[in-house]
């Protein structure tokens, strides 16, 4: 019985859903006001391939933000993903330059922002949190406390 409850609390400790690390993330709207969310970091390919597939369920306020080194054009997708997602996609200087409403769960279409415009932080929330949130292209990333972290790594 006792090495029942070792290998269940193991299998407890060692679940992903535990494991996980938020950080705070801000975002600061035109008009002064500033969103916080809690946020998991993607920065591993690992990471970045997972993503939030195979979860049934996003809490308001909390997802995933992709930290890229380098700006480029990232494109995502949702096979796997089984809940809808907004895609929020930021440029190197921190700004919204798209946003992507309620993705829909397993499908194949490529999400991007128009025109494959460079960017180096994608982030998820569960499908209509951008909207709950008031968010719009043009407001910037606050992210440690400091606004425009997307940056190159020169400019860092």
């Amino acid at each position: 019985m006792m090495r029942g409850l070792v290998l269940l609390s193991a299998l407890l400790l060692a679940s992903p859903a535990l494991a996980r690390t938020f950080h705070p993330l801000q975002i600061a709207k035109a008009d002064g006001r500033v969103e916080s969310f809690r946020v998991e970091h993607a920065l591993s390919p690992a990471e970045r391939e997972r993503g939030l597939m195979g979860r049934k369920n996003i809490p308001a306020r909390e997802g995933m933000l992709f930290l890229y080194d380098t700006p480029g054009s990232y494109a995502f997708w949702m096979k796997d993903t089984l809940v809808p997602l907004d895609m929020i996609f930021f440029a190197p200087d921190g700004r919204i330059v798209h946003i992507h409403p309620n993705a829909k769960p397993r499908d194949l279409t490529v999400i991007a922002p128009p025109g494959n415009e460079d960017v180096c932080a994608i982030l998820e929330l569960a499908g209509g949190g951008a909207a709950k949130a008031g968010l719009s292209v043009g407001d910037t990333l606050v992210l440690n406390g400091a606004a425009s972290v997307c940056l190159p790594p020169a400019a860092q």
